[in-house]
């Protein structure tokens, strides 16, 4: 089957990305006298660093619009029962809050839903081993019959997405579906039903992703994280529903697969020549989604089915590891861009997940060529007024219509969303936080993703072993040590403004203010003694803590059994310790 092209969705973003994208430039280029052929290089840099922005304000604001109903499908849905697998891949995890979660999921269920879960473990260490073994024997029961099996391999050939493939070889025609979880997910038994019946009522489709939302964190930077992903995701999400329709991704966890295309049509290739960009694909997931869309097979997302969870990193060096990692699974992604046979809307994927960790380098050159510009060409001096005034308000409505655009849905839509921030008062009071504390990270991360770029083009590899969760505190000691460079960077950027250009500095001061605090920022994005005043004081509330579904509810403080032995039910990633996954 041949799904039917939908330009008319893309157009929805892709005009709008291309008007303010050239808009936004030219007013720069206006602005700051850039009208000389010689300086055609800051030009390409403005454009791209304009049409990122677009692209970041046009997709969640094309969820304002009213969404399009979904054409009729012209087969019958899956008939008789599915038999479906929930897949928990492992990697040198904490065994507690893995047992506790999966415990939790295997009970709510019963044995007429299908479902069988299976623990694939990839873990290495030899210690981390011994503990699974006690948590989980090869097959298991729960107390509502649904089958619970453990099985571990060594070697752990393709991470992640080669657990996925070992167990599609062994297993994939015994099951229906599989739904891939991460080792921190959690869904609620309603959520898990509902991704059954969609995938089950849908025969063109190959997957069906739900939006999960982050949990369970109680540092101040998870508790920023937890609030932001509460408050935009929703329009986000409307938004990229929107455009892409069936032509979606695939974020790789907590989504449902139907076994028999996947295994089929999304084989991943190896890339030609050697890593950084070469290899094994690190960022699996995207492609994934493009192999199974060049099939013919849909891919979507299903924003209305909620219960879905994971957790985020704590603490800001953590947020950092993982962006590491994912900039060099995404600059992979340059080989297959122009892939042949991929939809343009798989393109338009890839082609975002690129330009989010191009975007941070081209933005800061363009700056620092900006400034070279004025400092050696004389052409600092703004000329006329008019594009300047239109850059700056462009600039703030791109940053900023996203965000006020999911404050206003929350505050005015039918529903009252805003109960599950506190109240009105503490959404507002939150959402302000929020801006002061993102415009200091911003520019840490900024310059740090321009680290990882270009380490990655230089050809320096980082390993996709293990990713911290839980609720990690961050020593004085290390935040010095990662966050020294920035804090230079602040210190030279801000002497040499206020000796060859002060009138520069004001401008300047929130991107410089981020690099110069930034050993303390990261000090404070782990405290959990913050993250509990912020609770205290009405800030980055969000639902799932006031009032939380009895899944949520469970997992962190009902109690559970564990070789025969009660004792606290362990939270979600509530050891400081290093797990794996994506």
């Amino acid at each position: 089957m041949t799904l039917p092209p939908d330009r008319s969705r893309l157009a929805v973003l892709l005009l709008p990305t291309v008007l303010f994208g050239v808009a936004g430039a030219g007013s720069a280029i206006l602005a700051f006298g850039l009208d000389r052929v010689w300086m055609a290089p800051l030009w390409l840099l403005f454009g791209l660093s304009y049409g990122r922005m677009a692209l970041s304000a046009a997709s969640p604001l094309a969820g304002l619009l009213p969404a399009r109903p979904e054409p009729p499908r012209s087969t019958a849905p899956h008939g008789g029962p599915v038999r479906t697998a929930l897949l928990l891949p492992v990697f040198n995890e904490p065994p507690e809050p893995i047992h506790a979660a999966v415990r939790i999921m295997a009970e709510s269920l019963d044995e007429a839903d299908g479902v069988t879960v299976f623990v694939l473990s990839d873990t290495q260490d030899a210690g981390r081993l011994a503990d699974e073994a006690r948590f989980f024997p090869p097959f298991a029961r729960a107390l509502s019959g649904v089958g619970v099996h453990y099985r571990h391999r060594r070697p752990n050939a393709g991470r992640k997405a080669g657990n996925i493939a070992a167990f599609c070889r062994d297993h994939g025609d015994e099951y229906d579906f599989a739904i891939v979880l991460d080792a921190d997910s959690l869904m609620t038994a309603r959520a898990i039903r509902a991704l059954i019946a969609a995938l089950r009522d849908d025969p063109g489709a190959a997957l069906i992703q739900s939006v999960s939302y982050p949990i369970g964190g109680t540092t101040l930077f998870a508790r920023l994280q937890q609030f932001g992903a509460r408050l935009n995701t929703p329009l986000s999400v409307a938004g990229q529903h929107l455009w892409q329709g069936r032509h979606g991704t695939y974020w790789g966890h907590n989504a449902i697969l139907r076994l028999k295309p996947f295994i089929a049509d999304a084989r991943l290739p190896v890339l030609p020549g050697r890593p950084p960009l070469g290899g094994e694909i690190l960022c699996h997931d995207t492609i994934e989604a493009a192999l199974l869309l060049r099939a013919g097979s849909a891919v979507r997302l299903a924003p209305e089915i909620g219960g879905s969870f994971e957790t985020t990193p704590s603490n800001l060096v953590d947020h950092l590891a993982r962006e590491r990692r994912w900039c060099q699974g995404n600059l992979q992604h340059l080989r297959l861009l122009g892939a042949s046979g991929f939809r343009f809307a798989s393109r338009v994927h890839i082609g975002t997940g690129i330009l989010y960790y191009l975007a941070s380098p081209v933005g800061l050159l363009a700056s620092l060529l900006l400034l070279a510009t004025g400092f050696v060409g004389g052409t600092a001096a703004p000329h006329p007024a008019w594009p300047m005034r239109a850059c700056l308000w462009l600039t703030l409505f791109l940053l900023f219509a996203p965000k006020l655009a999911s404050l206003g849905r929350a505050l005015l839509l039918p529903g009252a969303a805003w109960r599950g921030f506190g109240g009105r008062g503490r959404l507002l009071s939150s959402v302000l936080a929020e801006q002061v504390l993102g415009m200091l990270y911003a520019p840490i991360v900024a310059v740090s993703v321009s680290g990882f770029v270009i380490d990655t083009f230089l050809g320096r590899t980082v390993g996709w072993s293990t990713q911290a969760r839980g609720d990690r505190p961050v020593g004085w000691a290390e935040a010095a040590l990662r966050f020294r460079v920035h804090t230079a960077i602040g210190v030279l950027v801000t002497l040499g403004l206020g000796l060859l250009h002060p009138g520069l500095l004001p401008w300047t001061l929130p991107f410089l203010c981020g690099l110069l605090l930034s050993i303390p920022l990261a000090f404070c994005s782990g405290s959990i003694r913050l993250g509990a005043l912020a609770r205290r004081l009405g800030l980055f509330l969000t639902i799932d803590e006031l009032a939380p579904l009895p899944e949520q509810a469970a997992l962190s403080g009902a109690p559970v059994r564990s070789g025969g032995a009660a004792g606290p039910r362990p939270r979600l990633g509530q050891e400081a310790t290093v797990a794996g996954g994506d």
